[in-house]
């Protein structure tokens, strides 16, 4: 299983990443980029836009690759123990078919 670990500076980071990182061919092509960085992270500043209003948004990447981990395990961490709020600036996005 490969996930992209997403923080950012500044509120709602993950939110943000969501809407610019739309696609799941999209974030693949990054987990790729981030993988093969030093340390498996990486710093990625990118534009956006909202409500007529332009700004950047910083993100910090970690990538990670794990062996077979359970979906239901997966579901359980996102349900009950994930911080809702929280994860509105840091979340986790598994990337491709597990």
């Amino acid at each position: 299983m490969r996930l992209l670990n997403v923080n950012g500076l500044g509120d709602y980071a993950a939110t943000y990443f969501e809407k610019i990182f739309k696609k799941d061919i999209d974030r693949a092509q990054l987990w790729d980029d981030v993988w093969d960085s030093e340390n498996h992270s990486k710093e990625v500043t990118m534009p956006y836009e909202e409500y007529g209003d332009r700004f950047e948004m910083t993100f910090l990447l970690k990538a990670y690759k794990f062996g077979d981990v359970d979906k239901d395990f997966v579901r359980f961490v996102r349900d009950e123990v994930q911080d809702y709020d929280f994860a509105k600036s840091e979340n986790f996005y598994i990337i491709g078919k597990w």
